[in-house]
């Protein structure tokens, strides 16, 4: 079955937002089969059909999206996260978080052996659902604070989410640890710094709040590097990111203008 026709078909199944449907199903292309297609289709509208074989195919096939290219990142973790939101149990998120640790346990066979773009995904991949997850705890969480209602239930449910995200979050730590400790072997340290620049840059903050003390580790680790840069022969674009990293933290995660210029110079107009 073409994906066109299964996605024109969309409203027929009584699926809510058929656009939003299109915008993540247009990412696999001709990829999926169409009993795949159907198990997308009932996950994304209403996960709690499914039993948790059918759950754990479906984490196996977003995961295998998303590794196949980095720019699949934040669309995989848009379906993802869409799923989480449906979902009344935690059987998809906790199936996807043990897939997601386990390809990080086997990442030397499984992401970094002779595909070091799989392991960028992978990285990206985890950094924008973490990140979906986490915000959308944090801005239930304000909806509560400012609620005259009881949400005693909910209130169960917000701790459960927060040991999704912190768990996330420390596999986040790992990976960028991952980076750090292996820029003397790796084939392409160039492609590694930016990938942890990026993990910073985008939810630095947030690792954070989660885990004060291993990102006290992780800058700890970078400043290292950053130091020992002419022994690892590290470009200049490469310090600069290295540079960038470390002083992100050391400004609370928030550049002044100055800063702002010297590592995003093509900003120039807008900030004047």
């Amino acid at each position: 079955m073409p994906i066109k026709s299964a996605l024109k078909r969309s409203k027929s199944f009584g699926y809510q937002s058929s656009d939003e449907y299109i915008r993540l199903m247009t990412v696999f292309d001709q990829e999926l089969t169409s009993d795949h297609q159907t198990l997308m289709r009932r996950a994304l509208e209403n996960p709690n059909t499914l039993v948790m074989t059918q759950l754990m195919e479906i984490v196996t096939i977003i995961c295998c999206k998303a590794i196949q290219k980095s720019c699949n990142g934040h669309a995989m973790a848009k379906m993802a996260t869409s799923i989480i939101d449906r979902e009344k149990g935690s059987t998809f998120i906790d199936s996807l978080i043990t897939c997601l640790r386990e390809w990080y346990n086997e990442r030397d066979k499984l992401l970094r052996n002779n595909s070091l773009h799989r392991w960028v995904a992978f990285v990206a991949f985890l950094t924008e659902l973490y990140l979906n997850i986490r915000c959308k705890h944090r801005h239930v969480k304000l909806m509560i604070a400012n609620s005259n209602i009881d949400y005693e239930q909910n209130e169960y449910q917000q701790i459960v989410a927060a040991k999704h995200f912190r768990s996330l979050a420390l596999l986040l730590y790992d990976c960028c640890q991952c980076i750090i400790e292996s820029l003397n072997i790796s084939p392409s340290i160039t492609l590694d710094i930016e990938c942890l620049q990026s993990v910073v840059r985008t939810v630095g903050r947030f690792l954070e709040e989660d885990n004060y003390s291993r990102m006290d580790q992780l800058i700890s680790a970078v400043k290292d590097v950053f130091i020992n840069a002419n022994r690892l022969k590290l470009s200049s674009m490469s310090q600069k990111s290295l540079l960038e990293v470390i002083e992100y933290r050391t400004s609370k995660w928030q550049f002044d203008k100055s800063q702002q210029l010297y590592y995003f110079p093509y900003t120039k107009s807008i900030v004047d």
